[in-house]
């Protein structure tokens, strides 16, 4: 009897790990929306915009999805890894969609999934801190633009 109960506690357990390590979709409209004003022609910013997508990751066939160079439009995958008020590490995926025009650009970042870890705090609190690292991460996209332009 005391071996059953084991079992189904164990059980519980396995079936609770699994569904709260499983992906978990934050919100499809959560994210940024950004846009910048910078010197430079299409051509050139989808050239700036390919060459940063390659540097902050090494194989960027496996980020970006479409590449529509003559229409200035690239969309494609990202992936954060943060740690959590446990310490345990979550890693989150999200769809970035950059559009480039002479002299501007707006980069998209949503359709935040949580495809690994736990939610230790609110979805509130997460996606407080997700957006904190979307934020930086269109910084850096912003300073690569204006490398080399006037401005």
């Amino acid at each position: 009897m005391f071996k059953r109960h084991i079992n189904y506690l164990f059980l519980l357990l396995v079936t609770f790990f699994l569904f709260s390590c499983s992906s978990n979709p934050i919100q499809s409209s959560a994210g940024i929306d950004r846009e910048f004003q910078v010197e430079g022609s299409q051509d050139e910013l989808m050239r700036k915009t390919l060459a940063w997508a390659a540097k902050k990751q090494q194989n960027t066939k496996s980020v970006i999805r479409v590449n529509y160079h003559q229409n200035g439009k690239i969309i494609g995958t990202g992936l954060i890894s943060m740690k959590n008020s446990m310490e345990l590490v979550d890693a989150y995926q999200f769809t970035m969609q950059i559009d480039v025009r002479d002299n501007q650009a707006r980069m998209v970042l949503n359709n935040i999934d949580q495809i690994q870890g736990v939610v230790a705090v609110s979805i509130e609190e997460s996606l407080k801190n997700i957006k904190k690292h979307l934020s930086k991460l269109a910084d850096d996209y912003e300073m690569a633009l204006q490398q080399g332009s006037k401005k």
